[in-house]
């Protein structure tokens, strides 16, 4: 990696952002309300023992709801999987963004209307 490039750069991340924020994710999850994204860009190899060997990025999305009924004990009876919109909408989608899968860790949180946490992965 070039050290004076960004693994993710600015226009990738407004791609990120529209993808999150886009109608057809709302479609098939109308509880959203909305997605921030944030990207850490690392210039080491390994930062911690949480994050694994040769990580260049970490994308954190922070997933607001709009279903004040979805909590941390009912989530999973729910039609929201936060990991299956990670893994389907954004994972899957990185490399036709030019993000490579392998150098990128997704974290996310998800939260209730009224700014509680109710899911971490």
């Amino acid at each position: 990696m070039d050290k004076d490039k960004s693994h993710i750069d600015d226009y990738q991340i407004r791609a990120l952002d529209k993808l999150a924020n886009s109608g057809i994710i709302h479609t098939i999850y109308p509880m959203l309300d909305r997605i921030e994204v944030d990207v850490v860009n690392l210039d080491y190899a390994s930062p911690s023992p949480t994050i694994p060997w040769g990580t260049k990025a970490i994308i954190n999305l922070k997933i607001i709801i709009n279903d004040p009924t979805i909590t941390s004990k009912n989530i999973w009876d729910t039609e929201f999987d936060p990991y299956y919109l990670v893994d389907k909408y954004f994972r899957e989608l990185l490399p036709y963004i030019g993000i490579d899968n392998h150098t990128t860790v997704i974290r996310f949180e998800a939260y209730s209307p009224n700014g509680k946490l109710i899911y971490k992965g």
